[in-house]
């Protein structure tokens, strides 16, 4: 229940919206677009998480820390729908943080 208070309220929230916050994920998802068009959605959100444990670990943060982890794969959610590789924020939102905890 809680990865689903998470993964909505990350859906959300205004913070993507932010100019640099958007002009990176823009950025990002052109090279999603470019370079992993051909994963399936939960072969992006393996991507997704993995990036995300690379950025969690450069921030120093804990990773078990929830709000950083929602952070970066709402970010990486928000590339993918912006790169066309899928229409559902919640449906990568939430396998993501699944496989990211190791949750079924």
């Amino acid at each position: 229940m809680e990865l689903t208070i998470y993964a909505m309220s990350a859906e959300m929230s205004d913070k993507y919206n932010q100019p640099n916050t958007l002009k990176n994920i823009t950025e990002e998802a052109e090279l999603w677009a470019r370079d992993f068009s051909m994963l399936s959605e939960e072969q992006l959100c393996d991507k997704a998480v993995e990036f995300t444990r690379k950025n969690v670990r450069e921030m120093n943060w804990s990773e078990d820390d929830i709000d950083g982890v929602t952070w970066f794969l709402g970010c990486y959610a928000h590339v993918i729908l912006k790169a066309g590789l899928s229409q559902s924020f919640a449906s990568i939102m939430m396998t993501s943080l699944r496989k990211y905890y190791n949750v079924e």
